[in-house]
């Protein structure tokens, strides 16, 4: 039986560079060495094509740094990036396995690609840009896989880095179909060189996938937001519970929190989803703590979107909540029908119903704390900052500061220990109902 062989040849992109030695009117010029290396490769492919009869598979680098090239071979799939300098980069994967992550620090000042699909292991791939200068590559597949190994090296030109990723699949079989632009198939990969974890940069390893948990502290600066009969600003109360309900999260171990604010700045409402998003968010949680003109009116409750409030209270705080980008000249609510409609649409159904099973979860947890809520705990309404299409999003009214007896709990230490531990506990629980925490560990 003849065995198919298919040989592979790659090579950096030739491109105008300043030779090293030579000055030429102060231009560029193309390195000979480069055309020498091109006219090499192609004339022994054609030559081994020729002679041995056998079919060729040949793979240029990609027209932009951040389209892989992939090879397939044996249940696994490289993927090869080219970059200008030494990466400095971080990998995290989902416990189930279809979803790898990659975020480059350095070297890659835009990919110059969205997205596009992968090949064998790997279904797809799309890049985001996150805060400062982090690109993240999101590498998807249909069934469980593993980081197998990954690592740099310098290219043979010396001018360029190649960074490898090598994804092990572990469910059924990926059938070997035509690969697609930038994908090369291969019978085997190259030999993995056998690096000493001590040579391995700290930021340059393979950590396990933690859900980011954005917490919102709502108003600040030049809104205050709502004040209590003794001068408390909602502004503050509501980021020193972010903070300490941050560092219990981030504690945990099994999450990473980010904070939209960390100080008494003010933020616009559509920024700070525009923010969340920028922290790759898995969840966003917005804290405040409203006021009503009905001094009795107390309790903690949790809202969620939907274009219709679920009742005059809840139509009444989404109305005020959404005024305070009025303050830095932005008023959400002059927004026209049809544009708030799109908005709406735009919060995915699944998205929504995500962010209303979590809702119930925290005010299950929040009443076992023994904190007081209102009636009906769980509201809808149309609030600004929760309206991001692929963020399940919940905003969390920690009490009211027009009553006296909110206001004096939402001043001790207990009552915000009791209600962050709450809200912990509630996000446990939703991601655990995701299969991506085990709750309580």
């Amino acid at each position: 039986m003849n065995r198919r062989t298919i040989l592979l040849f790659t090579e950096p992109r030739l491109t105008l560079q300043k030779h090293p030695r030579t000055r030429h009117n102060g231009g560029m010029i193309l390195s000979l060495r480069g055309i020498f290396l091109r006219v090499l490769a192609a004339a022994t492919l054609c030559l081994l094509a020729v002679v041995l009869g056998m079919p060729v598979s040949y793979a240029t680098s990609p027209t932009a740094s951040g389209e892989p090239i992939f090879e397939y071979a044996n249940g696994n799939t490289r993927l090869m990036l080219t970059l200008p300098t030494p990466p400095r980069y971080r990998v995290e994967q989902q416990p189930d396995g279809t979803t790898v992550t990659i975020d480059f620090r350095d070297g890659l000042d835009d990919p110059g690609v969205a997205g596009g699909e992968g090949y064998g292991v790997i279904t797809g791939y799309n890049w985001q840009q996150l805060d400062g200068n982090i690109w993240r590559l999101s590498l998807t597949s249909a069934d469980p896989s593993r980081v197998a190994t990954v690592y740099s090296e310098p290219m043979a030109d010396e001018h360029a880095y190649r960074f490898i990723l090598d994804i092990e699949g572990m469910g059924r079989p990926v059938p070997q179909v035509s690969p697609g632009a930038g994908a090369v198939a291969a019978l085997a990969l190259p030999p993995i060189p056998q690096v000493k974890p001590t040579d391995i940069p700290q930021e340059n390893r393979i950590v396990p996938y933690l859900p980011v948990i954005v917490i919102d502290a709502g108003h600040g600066g030049n809104d205050p937001g709502a004040r209590s009969a003794n001068g408390m600003l909602e502004k503050n109360v509501v980021l020193d519970i972010a903070k300490m309900l941050a560092a219990k999260i981030e504690g945990s171990g099994r999450y990473r929190a980010r904070l939209t604010r960390e100080d008494d700045s003010y933020i616009h409402l559509r920024d700070r989803v525009t923010t969340a998003r920028g922290f790759g968010a898995d969840f966003f949680m917005s804290l405040h703590a409203d006021a009503n003109p009905e001094p009795s009116v107390r309790g903690a409750s949790v809202y969620t979107l939907s274009e219709r409030a679920s009742d005059r209270e809840a139509a009444r705080l989404a109305a005020r909540e959404n005024r305070t980008d009025a303050i830095a000249g932005v008023d959400l609510g002059v927004q026209s029908d049809d544009v708030a409609s799109i908005l709406i649409d735009l919060a995915m159904r699944e998205t929504v119903n995500d962010s209303r099973g979590v809702a119930n979860v925290l005010v299950d947890e929040i009443r076992k704390q023994g904190i007081k809520v209102l009636k009906r705990t769980h509201r809808f309404a149309g609030f600004a900052v929760l309206k991001s299409a692929d963020v399940p999003s919940v905003l969390v009214e920690l009490g009211y500061l027009s009553n006296a007896n909110d206001a004096k709990l939402l001043a001790s230490r207990d009552y915000r220990d009791r209600i962050t531990d709450a809200l912990l506990s509630g996000i446990d629980q939703y991601f655990a109902g995701r299969g991506q925490v085990a709750a309580g560990e």
